[in-house]
C-alpha cells in the first residue's frame, strides 16, 4: 500500500481511500473523493452530528422533512379565499407589528 504523510495525517493511496473512508457514516466518507477535507474531520463530525440533532428534532416535533418544508403555504403574508393572513412564529413575543 502506497502513502504519503501530509497535514501530519496517514494518507492511503487513492484507491485505497475509498475502503478507508467510503463506508463512514459519520459525515467523513467525503474525504474518499476531496482528500483535501482530510485536515477537518472533526469539523465534518461535528457538523454532521449537529445536522442528524436537527433532523431527529424535525422529525420527532414537526412530523418529517416534507411536512416541515411545506410551512410556506401556512406562514407568512397568504392570500385566502376570506382576505389576506399573516403568521408568524415569535416565541416569547411581547409585541408584533406589521407595517406597509
Amino acid at each position: 500500500v502506497l502513502c504519503s504523510l501530509r497535514f501530519g495525517y496517514f494518507r492511503p493511496a487513492m484507491g485505497d481511500r475509498r475502503a478507508v473512508w467510503g463506508s463512514n457514516t459519520d459525515g467523513t466518507a467525503v474525504v474518499a473523493d476531496d482528500v483535501y477535507l482530510e485536515p477537518f474531520v472533526d469539523a465534518l463530525k461535528y457538523r454532521y452530528n449537529k445536522f442528524q440533532e436537527l433532523k431527529r428534532s424535525i422529525d420527532e416535533h414537526e412530523g418529517g422533512l416534507m411536512k416541515f418544508s411545506q410551512g410556506f403555504k401556512k406562514f407568512g403574508t397568504i392570500k385566502t379565499s376570506r382576505g389576506i393572513t399573516h403568521r408568524e412564529w415569535a416565541p416569547g413575543a411581547k409585541e408584533v407589528f406589521i407595517t406597509g
